[in-house]
């Protein structure tokens, strides 16, 4: 039992953090203080001391899939206590898109490309990543283009957050052509 314990302790990763009197959120937390195991062997307990990041974050992920047309703009409510950044989908079900823009509140992200029929995008706002759906150029036409798996550099912008409380979004795209848009985010509080 001891063993199993200390390897659970022993990594410099962050890992969800709960308590029994908050179900609900967790906390990113690493082993700040190893614990001294001799007091475990020879009273039964130990303390642990953990490094949390400031904020509890939600058990459960928010996910909102919109309908949009081009120029159009949509309420996001998000109800945390602290902005979170969200991951979102575009996708290009009702045909060609081209660049397709997102404004969160007053921050936009414009990918200067196009989306083909039945292709997406995922733009990561809280790691800073951007990566394009090969699924559909692996079905139509059997290849696979890994140069696309990061397309960052097609995209202009900042990376905006959901703030505490009411939030706009919007979409529009150079053609005009209406998107499919999935936002996820985990809420967070202080």
């Amino acid at each position: 039992m001891a063993r199993r314990i200390s390897a659970w302790l022993s990594t410099n990763e962050k890992a969800m953090l709960c308590f029994s009197d908050e179900p609900d959120v967790f906390y990113l937390a690493k082993v700040n203080k190893a614990p001294d195991f001799e007091e475990f062997l020879t009273f039964g307990r130990f303390t642990v001391e953990f490094l949390c990041e400031p904020f509890k974050y939600s058990v459960f992920s928010k996910q909102v899939i919109l309908e949009m047309d081009s120029n159009s703009v949509q309420y996001i409510s998000n109800g945390g206590t602290a902005e979170t950044y969200p991951r979102l989908v575009i996708e290009a079900v009702y045909g060609e898109i081209q660049n397709p823009k997102i404004t969160i509140n007053d921050k936009y992200l414009l990918y200067n490309g196009v989306l083909t029929n039945n292709s997406a995008i995922e733009i990561n706002t809280e790691s800073f990543l951007a990566t394009k759906s090969m699924e559909r150029d692996i079905i139509t036409t059997g290849a696979y283009d890994t140069a696309e798996n990061n397309i960052l550099s097609m995209i202009d912008g900042e990376f905006g957050a959901l703030f505490p409380g009411g939030n706009t979004f919007a979409y529009t795209s150079a053609n005009g052509q209406r998107a499919r848009i999935r936002l996820v985010w985990q809420e967070r509080y202080l």
